[in-house]
């Protein structure tokens, strides 16, 4: 049986490796933005704050084994200045040896604060090479100048997302490009008046034009915000602009590149406004190079304060998104982090919900999500700990397999992280016919699907109001590892896995 299920999690003649872990620098705030595949393992690239310069924000890039273990930390930053990591995405492989790294830079002298778009150029052991900063040149040096997300073109140049704010006109999305050593080439501004518009993805389309995500909304007005997907030509002249946001506080739009070639957008989709708080779903669509649309689906229940943070393209075509939602929950943490996983034609393969602190009122946000060699996925993000969990902000990395779980376990004794129903398949490993059963007997009905191991569903089954098992005939189902989801008025109430073995 140990053998059997050891061959279960060889993927690609790889084991899979799992790991739930927070890093910590220096015992003070820390938090991580996006993750890249290396070397025999991961750089993570974050942000920390000293103990010594009034708590100054630094650039950190942590270098992990394949097993999540630290191996060394390089820290960027100096007395005087501030620096601050974009989006996921914000740090890229320039080619074998180099990187690129972005986001904004606070520039402080005794008169003004600055702020720049900030680009470093670093070599394989993440020395600086070169850095540039784009800003404004003239007094009274008040416009924010910020990078989100950098791509590198077909041709070895550089395009970048971010955002210019002018204090008291607004915020333009800004698109600029440049060699591969900086300089340069042009720039892009798209305003919308007064409102604030930021750039937060971008890539290169298919057709040598680029697509911006982006969002907007109205200063003061909490329900206005909008996803934006902004097309250009090769040179960031607008051809097209897609809302496909609602009446209520959508979120904004990241971009990737279908391997069909078509642009593949998500966002959050809000459903009703909720005091300070709003309701959302994760929103998928797929966009032609003339702004048809191809499909654009909403997946799950609305949650508190949904946000998406990350948007990938898979090696198999499917896509994946990331985020946080706030579970208000007594007795859980405030945040936990969210995967999406959609086949190439939209159609949902699994979600799963995750946290590393579980105390009441604790953080666990997911930021960023890479595809790894084993055809498992690594995340990396932050958790954000409140009594009884302690320690200060860490960077949190969260290594699964690939139909997202973070654990090896093949049990049925796995609880989600909300009004959780425990579930039992007895015996297992399932040769014929099994059993399931729940703890108490179900005050409603309980409906139960079962997956196989590529997320395809092979059987639907309800255990009655008041009843407390039920026996499946599982005869004619292939070998291998199965997950099971239990589900009341629609809302996801127990999961776990078990296998067959024929």
């Amino acid at each position: 049986m140990i053998c059997f299920c050891l061959l279960i999690f060889k993927i690609s003649g790889q084991e899979q490796i799992y790991f739930n872990k927070r890093i910590d620098y220096i015992n003070t705030y820390d938090e991580s933005k996006c993750i890249v595949s290396d070397i025999n393992g991961y750089v993570i690239f974050g942000i920390t704050t000293d103990s010594v310069y009034d708590y100054f924000a630094h650039y950190t890039f942590t270098k992990t084994d394949s097993s999540g273990n630290t191996q060394w930390v390089k820290v960027y930053g100096d007395s005087y200045n501030e620096y601050f990591p974009g989006n996921p995405g914000s740090l890229i492989k320039a080619n074998s040896e180099n990187w690129y790294a972005c986001g904004y830079e606070r520039v402080r002298d005794e008169e003004n604060v600055t702020h720049c778009g900030y680009l470093l150029y670093l070599d394989s052991n993440f020395d600086t090479i070169w850095s540039k900063s784009f800003c404004e040149r003239t007094q009274p040096y008040d416009t924010v100048f910020v990078f989100k997300q950098i791509k590198q073109c077909e041709e070895g140049d550089l395009v970048f997302a971010g955002e210019r704010y002018i204090p008291g006109v607004g915020s333009d999305i800004w698109l600029l490009k440049t060699d591969s050593l900086g300089k340069k080439l042009w720039e892009r501004f798209f305003s919308d008046g007064t409102k604030i518009q930021q750039g937060h993805s971008v890539i290169q389309t298919t057709d040598g034009g680029f697509a911006i995500g982006g969002y907007k909304y109205n200063p003061g007005d909490s329900d206005s915000g909008d996803p934006l997907i902004i097309k250009t030509d090769s040179l960031g002249n607008e051809e097209w602009t897609l809302n496909p946001g609602t009446q209520y506080a959508d979120n904004k739009a990241m971009l990737a590149l279908s391997h069909d070639g078509y642009i593949i957008a998500a966002t959050n989709f809000a459903t009703e406004p909720h005091g300070d708080n709003r309701e959302a779903k994760p929103n998928i669509l797929k966009i032609g190079n003339d702004g048809s649309i191809i499909f654009n689906r909403k997946y799950g229940n609305s949650q508190y304060d949904n946000y998406l943070n990350q948007l990938l393209v898979l090696s198999n075509g499917d896509i994946m998104t990331t985020g946080i939602y706030s579970n208000y929950e007594p007795q859980m943490p405030t945040y936990l982090g969210w995967i999406l996983c959609v086949d190439s034609s939209s159609n949902q393969k699994w979600y799963r919900e995750y946290m590393n602190l579980k105390g009441d009122h604790s953080h666990n946000y997911l930021r960023d999500i890479l595809q790894t060699n084993d055809n498992g996925f690594i995340a990396c993000g932050q958790v954000y700990p409140s009594a009884p969990d302690t320690g200060t902000p860490d960077i949190w990395v969260l290594k699964l397999d690939s139909l997202g779980y973070d654990t090896s376990t093949v049990g049925i004794n796995e609880k989600i992280p909300y009004k959780g129903v425990n579930l039992h398949i007895y015996p297992n490993p399932v040769t014929g016919e099994f059993t399931l059963t729940i703890d108490k007997p179900a005050k409603e009905e309980l409906s139960v699907s079962f997956y196989n191991l590529y997320g395809l569903k092979v059987k639907d089954i309800e255990i009655p109001k008041s009843e407390q098992s039920v026996k499946v005939n599982a005869s004619n189902w292939q070998s291998g590892l199965y997950v099971t989801v239990a589900r009341q008025q629609g809302k996801v109430v127990g999961k776990g896995k078990f296998v067959v073995r024929k």
